[in-house]
């Protein structure tokens, strides 16, 4: 299947979006303006082709492992390629084939704020407790931003972005929060495991519906380079699921329009 080519002017136009949605996306009780320019994470691992960008930088660099990253890169990979970045605070990101995520960081009187920001699409998003502190993050995309339930808990769960007016969130474990940064007065939407929110822009609630594993397994294979993250999981089957098949057929059926590898099978 024919994927979306992003460019570097692609990129930086997304950025400029993810910068505006930064605005309107900050962590609760935060009020702090500083950007932080200490990096902020590291490539930990690259399959296939991918580069990164930066404010510094005008044309984008070979991602490699060991790559430092800060606030104001962007990263983006290719057709049938993958990275996996470790963070400073223990968080863990798989970035999947033909997306692209940007970074900033900024600071409160409580500590730093990390944010991620997905311009296209898919991403994975892991953070074990009691590993690394519990630094605030927030990962945020044109429609909605999603963030942990719990800070203190661990969480797992994978956000795609269809087209700059759609986006999904699959929970593999834990409880996130979803709000949609397109309405006049953004509404939240608690997401917990085993299951998908879809939200759509300018539509204030999302369609939540239960997964089975065998949908959220390509997600992750999709998503996750081998020996980085564990990919086993098991959802239950709720007795009611197969009702809402219909629904979520529609929304998975745009996902081939971005990359096919993180697709429905």
């Amino acid at each position: 299947m024919k994927k979306n080519k992003i460019t570097f002017r692609h990129i930086k136009l997304a950025v400029a979006i993810a910068i505006v949605c930064l605005t309107w996306a900050w962590p609760r009780g935060s009020d702090g303006q500083t950007v932080i320019s200490s990096p902020m994470a590291m490539v930990d691992a690259v399959q296939g082709n991918s580069e990164i960008a930066s404010e510094q930088n005008q044309e984008p660099a070979k991602t490699t492992i060991g790559h430092t990253i800060g606030p104001g890169d962007t990263i983006s990979t290719s057709g049938q390629s993958k990275v996996f970045i470790q963070w400073e605070t223990g968080m863990r990101t798989s970035l999947g084939e033909a997306s692209s995520i940007s970074f900033e960081q900024r600071a409160n009187q409580n500590g730093l704020l990390n944010f991620v920001a997905v311009n296209q699409g898919v991403l994975r998003v892991t953070k074990q407790s009691g590993w690394g502190n519990v630094t605030p993050y927030k990962v945020i995309t044109p429609v909605a931003s999603v963030e942990p339930f719990d800070y203190n808990k661990p969480v797992d769960f994978v956000i795609e972005v269809y087209t700059p007016t759609s986006m999904s969130v699959s929970v593999v474990s834990g409880t996130v929060v979803v709000t949609n940064l397109t309405v006049s007065d953004p509404t939240e939407t608690v997401v917990s495991s085993c299951h998908t929110a879809y939200m759509d822009k300018d539509k204030p609630d999302s369609d939540v519906l239960a997964t089975k594993s065998d949908e959220i397994m390509p997600l992750l294979d999709g998503t996750t380079i081998p020996g980085t993250v564990a990919t086993s999981f098991v959802c239950p089957i709720p007795i009611w699921l197969s009702s809402a098949r219909g629904t979520a057929k529609k929304h998975m059926s745009m996902r081939g329009n971005i990359y096919s590898t993180a697709g429905p099978s």
